[in-house]
Parts: structure tokens; C-alpha cells; sequence
């Protein structure tokens, strides 16, 4: 659904407004940036002229991996973020909001960069999905 419907959706128009979205909010964090950036990338590949449902069907999940925890992400800095206000000006539990900023750092330096490995999925050809005929995979 993803890629084969709301990505395509406009030329695209929902995931740039997303996208511009997800820069404005990133806080300057380059690791959420640099997601950002093979997110969208892997948009262009996939919204480009010619490439086929099989390719688009392939990358269907390492791409909706990478958005997904960018979209998180982007929540928890602008959460922690929040939270560095309140905390700032004496509002709130000082605990709950530090856990917050603590859990959205662990985040942003420990998951989003993982989720960059997911991009080559992204761009690569459905082609070795059919290397195999029904014979051979059925042995």
C-alpha cells in the first residue's frame, strides 16, 4: 500500500510535504538527516519512470522500515525537545522528562543509523526473486 498506492499518490506530493516536515522538525540531528536523505532517495527510485510493480513490491518493507523509524525518530526529537523546555522552565516531572530526552538520544544514535542499511534493499531489483523456477523451489 505504501509504495504501490500513497507513494505514488500526487507524484509523490504527500511524502515531500512529509519529508519537508520531518527537516524542519530534525533539530539539525544528522543521524535523522541522513535518514532522511536515503528516504528520499529511495523515493526517487521508486517513483521513477519505468521501474516495475515487482521492483516497487520488493522494496515495499526495507522501505517502509527506514520511514518508519525516521518518522519515530523525528517524534522523539521533537519530544525531547519538549521535554528540555519544560525541564528549562520547571514544569513537569524532571524524571519523566529526562527519560524522554535520555530514550529519544539512545534512539536517534542507536536505531536510526541502523535503519541506513536498509536503503541498498530499497533500490535493488526484484530481478533474483525469479532466478528460481516453481520446480526448483518446491524440491
Amino acid at each position: 500500500d505504501l509504495v504501490n498506492r500513497k507513494l505514488v499518490m500526487d507524484g509523490g506530493a504527500a511524502l515531500a510535504s512529509l519529508m519537508a516536515d520531518i527537516r524542519a522538525g530534525a533539530g539539525g540531528e544528522a543521524a535523522l538527516l541522513n535518514l532522511a536523505s536515503a528516504v528520499e532517495n529511495a523515493a526517487q527510485h521508486l517513483l521513477a519512470e519505468g521501474i516495475s510493480i515487482d521492483d516497487r513490491l520488493a522494496a515495499s518493507a526495507p522501505f517502509l522500515r527506514m520511514l518508519a523509524v525516521l518518522v519515530c525518530g523525528w517524534l522523539m526529537a521533537v519530544q525531547a525537545r519538549e521535554a528540555a523546555r519544560r525541564l528549562d522552565a520547571g514544569e513537569g516531572d524532571p524524571v519523566f522528562l529526562k527519560a524522554k530526552q535520555v530514550t529519544a538520544r539512545f534512539y536517534i544514535d542507536q536505531i536510526v543509523p541502523q535503519a541506513q542499511g536498509f536503503a541498498a534493499a530499497a533500490l535493488a531489483s526484484a530481478e533474483i526473486l525469479y532466478a528460481l523456477d516453481e520446480d526448483a523451489l518446491a524440491e
